[in-house]
Formats: structure tokens, C-alpha cells, sequence
């Protein structure tokens, strides 16, 4: 394909990818894990507690260095913005990879494509404007794979040194880049095996004396890619040692592999496989459809002219899917750990687009006057099916109501009076609602756990705000109840609703719970109550009054029956 086009598309796409990831990077107040990520990389924390508290205030170790990046990030200014920057970047540079790693293992066109289709993947899109490590993995895994399959064969030591450096990196974003580093190790063995007894085989077949120099010259290039990939997995293994205790720890802790787990990993079925293919192909049926077939007709016309960068693909989805399902995680799983795999997943759809691009580019041009437009077909194809497969799914995205933690924030701090106290459900929702209104910071706040009773010494004579979300576990229905069998009915309630489980379809598993505000106090009767409602109605700004929770609609139902 023509360098000449070949540039000005992959910047077109490029822009794009930047333009879709940046719109609205700031709009949604930040969803719960993301409280952990600005929790860890506040710039009131030192380096040395950027650096520890994801080791060990977390239930699983973590690798620092994303929190690191932030952390410098948010010294520039405490803003939503720069939070999600760093992941919004390494999307873009993802969608960049994606096209370098199609082009090396089937051409610059199988690398277009996949870069537009991960351009406009609303799941990719998601962990690009997510302030979490996944397109962190994402792009320093393609980068570690891309620099791998050039240097197995013609690679230096540059090349090596930046598959080492890529590594290194990506160990130190996420625990399973291991299961990244595992399939390249794997596809190395294959590889290098299937080669150095292929090569000596045909040598001694021959008996020729100029195949015995040829042959030593192989052996020469085999020992050496071999020298150069244990070099690589020492000086891999030696950088990593600060890292290795904490996650052997996490490995044989309550959240790791343990002795008699209850669900052998993952749990294999085929609803697992639909889920997850449903949001690596753009989350509608159609897309479903449309994507696995021209994946299979990647994987089917690269068992003859590409076997390779085949092995490649398969060993890059089989192995980290065998050793989850085979590992007995407590940790629940979540498919956004596989990310990694979502760009080679697309690389083998674009590869079956422009087969059959080609095909009904032929067909054009037995029929058609002109010549040359079976290279465009493919191209044109892709262009028009993501396209189309992406609008709804996308418009849906860009409309998602998430857990809204600034309005609660600002409504919580407008509505407490002097000597009232704040208890959130978990010491991150306290991060979250100071981090909007600085007027939080300095409130009597405490913590009580759904998993413990409500404290003895609250003091309810006072008032007192309790702020969480209604996740999966109803803990804060439940504290409602536990409250009017403490002190009895009215209690004040105000709910902030998120999606829930009712997110855009292909962006992932939804954690954008409702934020329940709850106030009670000893003695409130009905009209104070309907004061407070009052009050908020005056207080909410308007893209929250529509939210709120029906409370509001009964009240004033009753107040005009009762007049």
C-alpha cells in the first residue's frame, strides 16, 4: 500500500482517537474506582506514599507506576481532566500500536483497520477515559508483542533492550501482564524450536556442503535469539524483584490463589465467550455478527499465508484464558483484565475484512472498467461496517448517567448545618466528596462498614448524614432499615441514580451505582422532613433535579392532596 496514504489515514485515525477520547473527559464525576486511583495519586501525597499505599493499603498489591504518572499529572492541577489524561494518552498511543502490530503481522491495510476499529470501540474508549491502568497495559503489551516478533528472527539489541524496557514497564502497571509475558514466552519456545529442527533437518537431507555453512549460519542465529531471550527474562526478573514479595503475597492471600477456592477461576461457558465478544465487537448483535464472522475468516485464510502471526493471535487468547480458568482466583474476575487481548482480536477481524475486500474487489473488477480497486474495497469496507456497528453503541456511551458524586458533594455540604456529623459507607466515598467540595474536609466524618452494625456512639440527637452507594449488596437500602428500626421513621433520603448494571452496550461491566444521601435524626417529625425535601429542591442544580429519588414527587403529591 502507498506510504503516501498510508500516513495521512493513520493520522486521520489518530485524531480521531483523540477527539472521541477527549470529548466529555471531564463531564462524569468520577466512578468508584477511580476515587482509589486519586485516593493513591493525590498530589498532597508524598512520592514515598504514591509509591507504598497501592502495595499495601490495597487488597491485592499494586503496581505503582500508573498511580505515578497521575500523581505527577495532578501536581500540575487538581482536576478530573488531568486524572483521566494519562489513560485518555495511552489510548490514543494504543490505537497506534494496534496499526504498527496489524502491519507487522499482515500489512499496512490489516493495520488501518484495526486502528479504526479500536478507534471507535466503545470499550476501549471507556478504559481511554477511565482514570485506571487498563489502556496502560493495553498499549505497553502491544509494544512489548510488536518489539518481540521483530526481534525472534532479525533483531538486534535495540530491539531486545526495548522489548525488555516495554516489559518491565508493563509488569510494573498490572499484575497480568504476566499473562502477556507467558504467551510471548510461549510463542518464543514454538517458534525457535519449530525453526532450529526444521533448519537441521533439511540440512542433513541435503548433504550439501554450501547447506552445512548455511546450517552453522542458523545455528549462529538461533543460539543467539536464544542468548538474547534468556538475557531478556533475567534482566526482566532482576528488575522486578523489588515487586516480587508483594505479589507473592497477594497470590497467597484471602483475595489470591488459595488452597480450596470456591469457583475454579473463571467460570468457562458460553455465555462467558458471548459477553465477552459482545463488547470486543462494539456491543450489538449485529456487531456480534458481523465481527466474529470476519474473524474467522482472518483465522481461516491465515492458516496458509501467515501461520506465524496466526500462532501469534491464537497463543495471545488461549494462554491467558487457560491459566485463568485453571487458577483457583478468589478475586472475582472481570473480562477488563483480558484488554490486552481486544487489539489482536480486532488485527484478525481486519485481516478478514480486506480478504473479503479483495474478493469483492475482484469480482468489481472483472465487471467494472477500471483496475486497482480491489486494494480500496477492504479499506472502504471497514471504514463503512465500524462505522455503522459503532453509532448506537456510542451515542448510548456518550449518554450514561454515572454515580454522581459531585452533585451529592455540593448537596451534602449546602445541606449540613453546624455540628452535624458526615458517615460515608467506605473511607474512599469521604475522599470522593471532599474532593469536590472543599467544605468537607473539615466535617466531623466517620466510617461505618456494611459488613459491621452501625457504631453505638453516633450521636443522633445532632443530626447526622450518611452518604454511599447502592451497589449489588443494597447497603444502603439496608442502612435505611436499619436506621428506622433504630430511631424510627421519617428519614430523610435523597438518591443521586446512575445506570447501574443498565450501562452502554460493549462498554464494559458497570460499577456507576446510585449515591444515596441519608439524614436522620432523634425526633424529626413529617414537616421537618418536608422541609428538607424543600430545601433541596432550592439547592440541586438542574441537571440533578430530574435524578433525585421519588421521594420528592410523593411529597408534593401529598401536599396537594392535603390542600
Amino acid at each position: 500500500m502507498d506510504q503516501r496514504i498510508v500516513l495521512p489515514a493513520l493520522v486521520i485515525v489518530l485524531l480521531c482517537a483523540a477527539l472521541i477520547r477527549l470529548h466529555g473527559l471531564d463531564l462524569q464525576s468520577l466512578e468508584a474506582d477511580e476515587i482509589f486511583t486519586f485516593a493513591i495519586a493525590d498530589p498532597d501525597n508524598s512520592l514515598l506514599e504514591v509509591l507504598s499505599i497501592p502495595l499495601h493499603n490495597t487488597p491485592t498489591a499494586k503496581p505503582a507506576l500508573y498511580f505515578l504518572m497521575t500523581h505527577f499529572f495532578l501536581r500540575l492541577h487538581d482536576h478530573d481532566f488531568l486524572l483521566r489524561f494519562p489513560s485518555m494518552a495511552f489510548g490514543v498511543l494504543g490505537v497506534a500500536a494496534t496499526y504498527s502490530v496489524g502491519a507487522a503481522l499482515f500489512g499496512k491495510k490489516e493495520g488501518l483497520l484495526a486502528a479504526f476499529l479500536l478507534c471507535l470501540s466503545p470499550l476501549h474508549i471507556r478504559y481511554s477515559q477511565w482514570s485506571r491502568f487498563y489502556t496502560t497495559l493495553i498499549a505497553f503489551s502491544l509494544l512489548s508483542l510488536l518489539l518481540l516478533y521483530r526481534g525472534t528472527y532479525d533483531g538486534g539489541s535495540k530491539r531486545w533492550g526495548g522489548f525488555i524496557g516495554a516489559t518491565v514497564l508493563n509488569l510494573y502497571t498490572h499484575l497480568f501482564a504476566f499473562l502477556v509475558l507467558l504467551s510471548e514466552g510461549v510463542f518464543f519456545a514454538v517458534v525457535w524450536l519449530r525453526d532450529f529442527f526444521v533448519s537441521r533437518g533439511a540440512s542433513r537431507r541435503t548433504g550439501d556442503p554450501s547447506c552445512d555453512q548455511l546450517e552453522k549460519r542458523r545455528i549462529f542465529v538461533h543460539k543467539r535469539a536464544l542468548l538474547n531471550a534468556i538475557l531478556s527474562v533475567v534482566i526482566i526478573c532482576v528488575a522486578y524483584l523489588p515487586m516480587a514479595p508483594h505479589v507473592v503475597a497477594s497470590l497467597i492471600g484471602p483475595k489470591g490463589l488459595a488452597e480450596e477456592a470456591e469457583t475454579p477461576g473463571m467460570e468457562l461457558s458460553l455465555a462467558f465467550f458471548r459477553s465477552l465478544l459482545t463488547e470486543w465487537s462494539a456491543g450489538s448483535a449485529i456487531g456480534l455478527l458481523i465481527f466474529v464472522a470476519l474473524f474467522l475468516v482472518g483465522i481461516v485464510v491465515s492458516l496458509n499465508s501467515a501461520r506465524l502471526a496466526l500462532l501469534l493471535g491464537l497463543l495471545w487468547m488461549v494462554v491467558p484464558l487457560a491459566v485463568l480458568f485453571a487458577a483457583p482466583v478468589q478475586h472475582r474476575f472481570y473480562s477488563r483484565y483480558l484488554a490486552f487481548q481486544l487489539p489482536i482480536y480486532l488485527v484478525f477481524v481486519a485481516r478478514g475484512l480486506t480478504r473479503c475486500g479483495s474478493a469483492i474487489g475482484s469480482v468489481l473488477e472483472r465487471f467494472g472498467e477500471g483496475k486497482g480497486q480491489r486494494s480500496w474495497v477492504g479499506l472502504s469496507l471497514g471504514v463503512i461496517i465500524a462505522g455503522a456497528v459503532s453509532l448506537w453503541p456510542l451515542r448510548a456511551y456518550y449518554g450514561e448517567r454515572l454515580s454522581d458524586w459531585r452533585a451529592a458533594g455540593n448537596f451534602v455540604a449546602d445541606m449540613m448545618l453546624p455540628g452535624e456529623q458526615l458517615v460515608v459507607r467506605n473511607p474512599g466515598y469521604q475522599i470522593a466528596l471532599a474532593h469536590y467540595d472543599e467544605r468537607l474536609e473539615e466535617v466531623d466524618c466517620g466510617v461505618a462498614s456494611p459488613r459491621d452494625p452501625l457504631p453505638s456512639d453516633l450521636s443522633y440527637e445532632r443530626g447526622i448524614w450518611f452518604v454511599g452507594k447502592e451497589g449489588r449488596k443494597n447497603e444502603m437500602s439496608g442502612l435505611e432499615e436499619e436506621l428506622a428500626a433504630l430511631i424510627g421513621d421519617p428519614i430523610f433520603k435523597m438518591v443521586f441514580e446512575g445506570h447501574g448494571d443498565h450501562t452502554a452496550p460493549g462498554a464494559g461491566e458497570s460499577m456507576f451505582w446510585d449515591v444515596w444521601v441519608l439524614y436522620a435524626r432523634d425526633g424529626m417529625d413529617e414537616g421537618e422532613v418536608a422541609e428538607l425535601y424543600k430545601r433541596a429542591l432550592d439547592i440541586l442544580p438542574p441537571h440533578s433535579t430530574g435524578f433525585v429519588h421519588q421521594a420528592l414527587q410523593d411529597l408534593a403529591g401529598e401536599q396537594q392532596a392535603s390542600e
